[in-house]
């Protein structure tokens, strides 16, 4: 058989067909090229868009923080956490103390400042007696995220000396669990104590360890309670009056501390304060 019969295509001078030409493609190439399907090539995500998914969310600092702007949690663009928040006495809690403030988005110390000190001294006048002195003795504070996998956070500061970096960098170490869902709480103790008026101050007599007695202590919360109570309604207390109406009027009656009178017979009869 001849030899030019099966020309070779390798050859220089080797002429291709038009028509395989035009079907040709290479496999590198088709392989390389994702699927159409009519509807464009697909873009692929710029850096700047997996950034911003992956990066932690910031809190909002006062200068930056606009009060009339609605800051989304779908999505987040910033943390969301709460405050919950009480106030003791002696050890006991203030009742009608606890408060809780929700949605935030300031930082803690930053709102700490512009609002909720300021509610701290409203409470104070409001629901301590104004002729009894107290001082604040320190604050405990417990940083929280809804997962069973993370252990809270828990601090003691000296008086209303909160170094609120410490919390506000635990809340930038959840923000990635916030935005998978986490929900984040802040819950703030301020104890006070009593320093000066009334049965509330702490005594060393009659005791061998310097504690005070068990009647004192009754009467350190009775007086708490009374001082709540007309704070809130501005109004001498009922417990007051109870005590007042019930007084022993001296002679010719010797029944003393407390007593009534039978409105029959006249006679009067000792109560116990216990």
């Amino acid at each position: 058989m001849p030899s030019d019969a099966y020309p070779d295509p390798w050859q220089n001078d080797y002429e291709w067909p038009v028509h395989e030409l035009d079907d040709y493609e290479s496999p590198q190439i088709s392989a390389a090229r994702p699927a159409d399907h009519g509807q464009g090539i697909a873009e692929t995500p710029s850096i700047e868009s997996q950034t911003s998914v992956t990066s932690k969310l910031p809190l909002i600092r006062l200068e930056d923080w606009v009060e009339e702007k609605s800051y989304d949690e779908h999505p987040p663009t910033c943390i969301h956490y709460s405050i919950e928040w009480k106030l003791t006495v002696d050890g006991r809690v203030v009742p009608g103390s606890k408060d809780s403030e929700q949605n935030l988005v300031l930082a803690p110390g930053d709102y700490w400042e512009k609002t909720l000190r300021r509610k701290l001294d409203k409470l104070l006048k409001k629901k301590l007696a104004s002729n009894r002195s107290y001082r604040p003795d320190d604050t405990t504070v417990v940083v929280h995220v809804q997962d069973r996998s993370e252990r809270d956070l828990v601090k003691r500061f000296d008086e209303l000396d909160i170094e609120w970096p410490i919390l506000e960098q635990q809340l930038l170490l959840w923000s990635n669990l916030f935005r998978a869902g986490r929900r984040l709480r802040i819950e703030i103790t301020f104890n006070y104590i009593q320093t000066s008026g009334g049965a509330g101050v702490t005594s060393k007599r009659g005791t061998k360890r310097g504690f005070a007695s068990t009647s004192e202590r009754m009467l350190a919360q009775r007086d708490m309670y009374i001082a709540a109570e007309e704070g809130s309604s501005e109004q001498p207390s009922i417990c007051q009056q109870v005590y007042a109406t019930f007084r022993c009027p001296g002679p010719p009656c010797h029944v003393r501390p407390y007593c009534w009178q039978d409105r029959d017979t006249k006679k009067r009869y000792r109560l116990k304060t216990h």
